[in-house]
């Protein structure tokens, strides 16, 4: 077993697919920034795009795959599998409007190191959900990537902010980490489960995206004529690639797993801070070194071979502390402890009589 242990070709794809295109979408949002740091356009509209040209790219996947022959009973579209797909649908819809709240309530430097919280309600809702088990050494590596990841998120001048924050605030932002976590988890479950084709699985999800994000700039009172006023060509860029971005995520959680993802995306943010500082500008900090450092231990001891963890120590008494019950082992001095504790027999008529 390697470094990327029984991982599939497409799952692999997928996942350094997702870091990569994560990590563009970040710096052409970057970009994208007035002079003053604002957005020209209504980010609002980049999601509806972004979601439309989803349906536009898998649709026709599907369609190609269907001509040639290469869907048949999983091209077919279930109308109990349908409305299963607007369940993360709508959680991925009040997931993305949360956070306006959270702000009202938090700093944004505080709010991005709370969001590594998601790396737990994944976890947990993995779990839950999908009814895998997870070893001892994967909980602990996501424990490390969590803490890394919040390490690499904080400056020393942001703390005080986070210790006195709303309660309020906290809660909203455990709330949407959870939010979050389930729709990814009930996805996963859905990719996996329903006998159809990626591409039609991809279709139905995506189009509750467009009509959920449609009733909100409805509610938001946008006009269609300010869809696209401020767009420019960095923007057009940032649609393609969150577009790209959520079918890669997709791929992720139908090949691989959700766990997998939040690597993935923790991977993304490192590289896209390092990107930054040599296009931006953007401060390394040392704390953004010593969560990098947490970050890929936690990777490759959640990748490297063995389920469990294993510490051996020995004490005064030659015993083993073993943190991996189901493996069973002899502490190295008992031979000898069993002789010296064993009682001495005296064969005394083989004793020469003097």
């Amino acid at each position: 077993m390697g470094l990327l242990g029984d991982m599939s070709v497409k799952a692999v794809t997928a996942a350094i697919s997702l870091l990569l295109l994560q990590s563009a979408y970040s710096l052409i949002v970057r970009a994208s920034h007035s002079g003053d740091g604002k957005y020209e356009y209504n980010t609002r509209t980049v999601v509806l795009f972004s979601e439309t040209v989803k349906c536009f790219i898998s649709g026709n996947m599907l369609a190609w795959m269907w001509s040639k022959g290469q869907v048949a009973d999983i091209g077919k579209v279930d109308v109990k599998t349908a409305l299963l797909f607007s369940i993360p649908g709508l959680l991925y819809f009040v997931n993305n409007n949360i956070p306006f709240y959270c702000l009202m309530y938090l700093d944004p430097p505080s709010y991005q190191v709370l969001q590594q919280l998601k790396i737990g309600t994944t976890a947990v809702a993995f779990r839950i959900v999908m009814g895998r088990t997870i070893s001892s050494k994967k909980w602990l590596s996501l424990l490390l990537l969590l803490v890394g990841c919040a390490l690499s998120q904080i400056k020393l001048g942001d703390l005080d902010g986070m210790l006195h924050a709303s309660v309020i605030g906290y809660a909203l932002v455990i709330t949407q980490c959870s939010i979050s976590a389930t729709a990814a988890v009930i996805s996963e479950k859905l990719l996996k489960e329903t006998n159809q084709s990626i591409h039609l699985q991809n279709l139905q999800l995506y189009l509750y995206g467009v009509v959920f994000s449609l009733v909100n700039m409805y509610a938001e009172g946008v006009q269609v004529s300010e869809w696209v006023q401020g767009y420019n060509v960095w923007t057009v860029a940032s649609v393609l690639c969150l577009s790209l971005s959520g079918l890669a995520t997709s791929a992720v959680m139908k090949y691989a797993d959700n766990l997998i993802k939040v690597f993935a995306l923790a991977g993304s943010m490192i590289f896209t801070t390092v990107a930054s500082a040599m296009l931006f500008g953007t401060i390394i900090t040392a704390m953004f070194l010593f969560g990098t450092f947490f970050a890929m231990f936690s990777c490759y001891m959640y990748f490297t071979e063995g389920d469990d963890l294993d510490f051996r120590c020995l004490d005064m008494c030659g015993g083993v502390c073993n943190f991996a019950p189901d493996k069973k082992r002899e502490p190295p001095f008992a031979p000898l402890r069993s002789e010296l504790n064993s009682p001495v027999k005296v064969d005394m008529d083989n004793i020469e009589k003097t």
